[in-house]
């Protein structure tokens, strides 16, 4: 990360107009790498509704997994979530808990949040758990009461602080965007598309531990937002990982680490 970007982030965050979007990586280095991955959690359903739906058609959607293509992937979730729902004995809501639920911050492996949880900004993350509201003893904002939940908390309203949890949370799977059909169902929702853009607009977003799977379609038209006004505006954004294309300068990738440990916002 260069100097200007480090300088310039800093002064946005002293400023408090930074909110960060947490992704996959963050759940996985404080939990030493024991939550999934989303490629890793899909396996899991898959194999959870085996009994359920069948040999054959878990053979199928392990051959999607298996093709690396994004959209093979959608469509297996889509499958999953659907066997899984259908399954007799609340099997969707066991298959959660254990494998998202059940998740752990291990203290030994909790560095990465308390830097986090310095920044002192409006925090939002893409996974489905409850590591960075265990750790920062908030609760959790979710994408469908943005009037009661999630506007006060970007405009920073005393007393309605949280974490915003923009693909959903695992104790209410209706929530939670998963398979394709359920990034189409929020590209038709009017208010979840306006906080994208309330989002992007007013603020800027430091994505930490996210990457090119970890961050799906529907956060990247949350990336390309930022990058719209980062080329009017000039507020900053840092993306770990990279996108072929889409940083254009403007995004520095894989720096976050050695800049959060540093805490350079913090005054000596």
């Amino acid at each position: 990360m260069t100097d200007s970007v480090v300088e310039g982030l800093v002064k946005r965050i002293q400023e408090r107009k930074v909110v960060v979007v947490c992704g996959a990586g963050v759940s996985r280095a404080a939990t030493n790498n024991k939550a999934p991955g989303w490629w890793q959690l899909i396996g899991s359903g898959i194999e959870a509704a085996r009994v359920h739906a069948g040999g054959k058609w878990a053979e199928a959607q392990k051959a999607q997994l298996e093709t690396g293509d994004l959209s093979c992937w959608l469509a297996a979730a889509d499958q999953v979530r659907r066997k899984l729902q259908q399954a007799p004995g609340g099997l969707l809501t066991e298959w959660l808990r254990l494998n998202i639920g059940d998740l752990r911050v291990e203290e030994r492996h909790s560095e990465i949040l308390a830097a986090i949880k310095s920044l002192d900004c409006p925090t939002a993350t893409t996974n489905y758990d409850d590591i960075l509201c265990d750790f920062f003893e908030r609760h959790r904002l979710l994408w469908n009461r943005p009037e009661q939940e999630v506007i006060p908390f970007l405009n920073r309203v005393p007393g309605r602080d949280g974490i915003f949890h923009l693909h959903g949370h695992w104790q209410d799977p209706d929530t939670m965007i998963f398979g394709q059909s359920d990034y189409d169902r929020i590209g038709r929702d009017g208010k979840a598309q306006f906080l994208q853009k309330l989002l992007a607009f007013n603020h800027s977003v430091l994505f930490i531990g996210c990457s090119h799977s970890g961050l799906t379609d529907e956060c990247w038209r949350l990336t390309d937002l930022v990058l719209h006004r980062l080329e009017h505006r000039g507020p900053l954004s840092l993306l770990a990982g990279h996108r072929q294309g889409i940083d254009r300068g403007k995004i520095a990738g894989r720096g976050e680490a050695s800049f959060l440990r540093g805490k350079p916002w913090q005054a000596p």
